[in-house]
């Protein structure tokens, strides 16, 4: 081989090695038998976006920026910067997807993010995509230090003013730096509750090891099963205080037909009524009971009445206060009723006259004698008569 083509060979062996090298440090993701997908988003500010940042689709290296232009014409803000995206394989976006720039990581840099969205949202309309920025930390920081400087600054003085306070012995800050007696107080209350902590912790051990009141409900079956029931029984009750609703709501029942029942409760107003009518004319005392309530006679009567009984000498007085009257009339009763029981079970004569039929049937043929014999006195009367006359005559 001669040396002109061994210098040619060189020279296409260097270009190549070139060609190659550049591909692999700049051209990382070239690809000639990759198909290519071209978008547009419209951005309002570009963020320090370059020509060649990485798009990353989900958090996945999807293509890159393949150019940025910037329109100064261009009216409506959010147009201002056009990016054009070249990415690997084609997206899918739905109505609640994002487009953002962001940085690549803390030492600078920029990605192009795509967040397709959620398929249920539905897809993305047809139409042009716009993008955010979200807002740099520091330069937020910054331009919020900016705009309160001087409520800021007001702040600091604050602060070194109290600072100094509190180094001179002043307000409450300072006597914990000079009050020996309120650093104590404070270090016994610090104590205190530290105590308290330890004695929940103890009551806490206790409940965790099955002592007291409180780890009994905690723990053991029995208080459960209770409130259970109590539950259960809860539960019945509202279902009876449902059903009693219910039939309130029906018209059943009295107070269904007191709420429901334009009768039953034209019978109360009327009823109602007539008490009204009947406590007025109580009031204005009218009738017996109202004269009692009203009348200061009846009330004078009743009082000279309970007087005359227990100072009087009455006999109801002494019905009511002397035992010996009360005596003879129990007395009395008890005669009473033992005259009572004979008669019932047949002892004495007018027991006897009551209920035997043999005496019923004596007494009744000797009134028969008795009229038969007055009878015949009565017709012999008049030849008595004549046979005294005629007698007398002799």
């Amino acid at each position: 081989m001669s040396p002109q083509r061994h210098t040619i060979l060189g020279l296409f062996f260097l270009a190549a090695i070139g060609v190659l090298g550049y591909y692999t440090l700049f051209r990382a993701d070239f690809n000639p038998f990759q198909e290519k997908h071209k978008i547009t988003v419209y951005f309002e500010d570009a963020g320090g976006l370059r020509e060649g940042d990485a798009i990353l689709v989900a958090g996945m290296r999807w293509g890159k920026v393949e150019g940025l232009r910037y329109d100064a014409r261009e009216e409506r803000g959010e147009r201002r910067i056009q990016a054009d995206l070249v990415l690997t394989q084609k997206v899918t976006l739905y109505q609640n997807h994002a487009i953002t720039i962001e940085d690549a990581s803390i030492l600078g840099g920029k990605v192009l993010r795509i967040e397709p969205g959620n398929p249920s949202q539905g897809l993305q309309p047809a139409g042009d995509l716009y993008g955010t920025v979200p807002p740099n930390p520091i330069n937020a920081v910054g331009k919020m230090v900016e705009e309160n400087r001087e409520p800021l600054r007001n702040t600091l003085q604050d602060l070194s003013s109290l600072m100094a306070e509190a180094r001179s012995g002043k307000g409450v800050l300072g006597a914990l730096f000079s009050d020996e007696t309120l650093r104590t107080d404070l270090t016994q209350a610090v104590s205190s509750v530290r105590g308290a902590f330890e004695r929940f912790d103890a009551i806490a051990t206790d409940i965790r090891d099955g002592n007291g009141t409180v780890s009994r409900l905690i723990k053991e079956d029995g208080v459960y099963n209770q409130l259970s029931t109590l539950g259960t029984n809860l539960d019945a009750f509202v279902t009876d205080a449902r059903a009693v609703l219910d039939d309130v709501r029906a018209g059943k029942g009295t107070v269904g037909a007191l709420l429901y029942d334009e009768a039953t409760a034209e019978r109360v107003r009327t009823t109602l009524d007539d008490i009204s009518a009947v406590t007025s004319r109580l009031r204005l005392g009218e009738g017996t009971i109202g004269r009692l309530l009203t009348d200061p006679t009846v009330a004078d009567n009743l009082k000279s009445l309970s007087v005359a009984l227990t100072e009087g000498n009455g006999t109801i007085r002494r019905l009511i206060f002397e035992g010996d009257l009360y005596d003879s009339a129990q007395s009395a009763m008890t005669d009473l009723a033992k005259f009572a029981k004979d008669l019932s079970e047949g002892n004495g004569t007018i027991a006897k006259l009551i209920h035997s039929s043999d005496i019923y049937d004596q007494l009744q043929r000797a009134l028969a004698t008795v009229t038969g014999t007055l009878e015949e006195a009565r017709e012999a009367a008049p030849i008595s008569a004549f046979l005294s006359l005629g007698f007398q005559g002799f």
